[in-house]
C-alpha cells in the first residue's frame, strides 16, 4: 500500500510514528459560517469572475481528471439518452460528456452564470425551481457539498430524473478531509487551499438518508484517489480522498 505523500513528508521527521485519529463525530463536517456559500439574495457580493478563474484551474488539474475518469468508468456501463450536470460551473464536464457521448443530449445548470456552452442558470435549492426537461442521468462532480438546502435540492432533482434513471455523485471523502485538517492544525502539513463556497462535507450515510427518502437507492459506493494509511482506535485503516456514489430511481 502506498503512503500518501503528505504523510511521508511528516514521517521523515517523526521516525515512522503511527498516526492515531478519532473518527469524525458526524457524517457531516460543517465549515465555519464565514466560509459558507453566499446567502440567498446576496449573490452580487460574490465575485463570480474570481471563482471562474479558480474553477478553470481546478478543471485542468490532475485531481479533476481523476474525478472524470472515475465517473466515466461507471457512466460507460449505463444506458441513457440525456445527461444533466448539476453544479456544472464553467461547463467543463458538459463539454467532456458531449465528446464522449455525442449521440446524447448533454446540458448543465449552475446557480451562478459562468456563460458555459450548453449551461443555464438555475438554483436547485430554490422553492421556485422549475425545469421542463427530463433526464435519465444526473451527475454532480464536487457539487453536493455546495448545496445550502440538500433535501430541497434532491427533491427538485428527483422530478427531473426518469424512473430507472441514475444520479452519480463524485465527492471528497469527509474522513480524508478531516485527517488533512488535523495534520494542518498540528503543523505537519502546509495549508492546502480549499473552496470557501463549501457548505458541508457530506459522507455517504448522510447523503443516503436524504436521497433514499426521495425514492432513489444506492447501487454503488467506490473510493478512489490517493490514500492515507492510519490507525483509528486501534484499527488499521486506509482512507482514500474521493468517493463515487451512484443512485437509481425506483420505478
Amino acid at each position: 500500500m502506498r503512503w500518501h505523500p503528505f504523510v511521508l513528508m511528516w514521517l521523515r521527521g517523526r521516525k515512522q510514528e503511527t498516526m492515531h485519529f478519532s473518527p469524525p463525530t458526524s457524517a457531516v463536517e460543517t465549515v465555519a459560517p464565514s466560509h459558507g456559500a453566499p446567502p440567498q439574495g446576496h449573490e452580487r457580493a460574490f465575485d463570480v469572475a474570481a471563482y471562474r478563474r479558480k474553477l478553470d484551474a481546478f478543471n485542468h488539474s490532475h485531481n479533476y481528471r481523476m474525478d472524470l475518469d472515475a465517473l466515466f468508468s461507471v457512466v460507460r456501463e449505463m444506458s441513457f439518452t440525456a445527461i444533466l450536470d448539476v453544479g456544472c460551473g464553467t461547463g467543463f464536464m458538459v463539454r467532456e460528456a458531449r465528446k464522449r457521448h455525442p449521440a446524447c443530449r448533454v446540458e448543465g445548470i449552475d446557480r451562478f452564470d459562468f456563460d458555459g456552452e450548453g449551461c443555464w442558470v438555475a438554483d436547485v435549492c430554490s422553492v421556485d425551481f422549475s425545469w421542463q426537461r427530463r433526464y435519465d442521468l444526473l451527475t454532480m462532480v464536487h457539487a453536493i457539498n455546495h448545496l445550502v438546502d440538500l433535501e430541497r435540492a434532491i427533491e427538485n432533482l428527483n422530478v427531473l430524473l426518469e424512473p430507472g434513471g441514475h444520479l452519480l455523485i463524485a465527492n471528497p471523502n469527509p474522513a480524508f478531509v478531516k485527517i488533512i485538517r488535523t495534520l494542518n492544525a498540528y503543523g505537519h502539513l502546509e495549508t492546502r487551499g480549499g473552496d470557501d463556497t463549501v457548505v458541508a462535507y457530506l459522507g455517504a450515510a448522510e447523503i443516503d438518508r436524504v436521497v433514499n427518502r426521495c425514492g432513489l437507492d444506492r447501487v454503488l459506493h467506490r473510493e478512489y484517489g490517493e490514500a492515507i494509511r492510519c490507525t483509528v482506535h486501534g484499527t488499521d485503516m486506509v482512507i482514500r480522498e474521493r468517493e463515487l456514489l451512484s443512485y437509481r430511481k425506483r420505478g
